[in-house]
């Protein structure tokens, strides 16, 4: 798959010869908002939700820029960053007879994220330049979790669960991305915002059962990047 996106990004980069290489080292804010549904095992109710830690983090990216029908201007970027994602259960205390009142991790899974964009722009502007396309997430688990899972004589469950949930996750997320730019001679500055098309969390077995979890995945992203080679098509000097 990713042999493929990569062909993908050299055809289009030799439709026109117009072209911007850039890498950059930018800094980032990830936000994961998550959802799931309820479950129900045999002997007891159980919740069960998906998150990602809201933490910054440093990515490196290395994006290209070309022409497309004279018109529009591609940019492709490939970045790699660490994420991580945890599944956590709502947990009784050990009074059987108590509900259930706190969450506590089953599975703790880092991954080594290489996320891969195709952003047309559509919007110029005298610097500044407003582009919009698809993205996609290629995560490989690097660290499974290593603890034991939580759980409570009373909850033995949470020990299928935690061994389930290591194979339950896509390891291909699509997004919508969209990015403001703004250029100041070699150097871009932006900001650019994902919102998941796809979910990070899939089906897992349960109770003998198969189950969903859907996550819904937001990401905020601010990129400072350098053009260390610029052509264009006439030979025109810029920048």
């Amino acid at each position: 798959m990713l042999k493929r996106w990569i062909y993908i990004l050299l055809s289009i980069t030799a439709l026109n010869s117009s072209a911007q290489n850039i890498i950059g080292l930018s800094s980032g804010i990830v936000t994961k908002q998550t959802t799931s549904p309820q479950m129900t095992t045999k002997t007891n109710e159980i919740i069960l939700w998906s998150r990602s830690y809201d933490d910054p983090r440093i990515f490196i990216a290395f994006y290209f820029e070309t022409g497309l029908l004279k018109k529009y201007r591609v940019k492709q970027e490939l970045s790699i960053y660490q994420s991580s994602h945890v599944y956590e259960l709502l947990v009784p205390t050990n009074d059987p007879n108590s509900n259930f009142t706190y969450f506590n991790p089953v599975a703790h899974i880092t991954f080594t994220t290489v996320n891969y964009r195709s952003l047309i722009q559509f919007i110029k502007r005298h610097n500044f330049s407003f582009k919009v396309g698809p993205s996609l997430d290629f995560d490989f688990v690097k660290v499974p979790y290593t603890k034991p899972p939580y759980f409570s004589p009373d909850y033995p469950e949470a020990a299928e669960l935690e061994k389930s949930l290591e194979d339950g996750f896509n390891p291909v997320t699509l997004y919508a991305d969209v990015e403001v730019n703004y250029n100041w001679k070699r150097f871009d500055f932006a900001v650019s915002y994902k919102y998941s098309l796809t979910s990070q969390t899939g089906k897992f077995v349960y109770d003998g059962n198969q189950h969903s979890l859907r996550s819904t995945s937001t990401q905020l992203f601010v990129r400072l990047g350098y053009r260390f080679f610029v052509k264009e098509k006439n030979e025109n000097k810029q920048n």
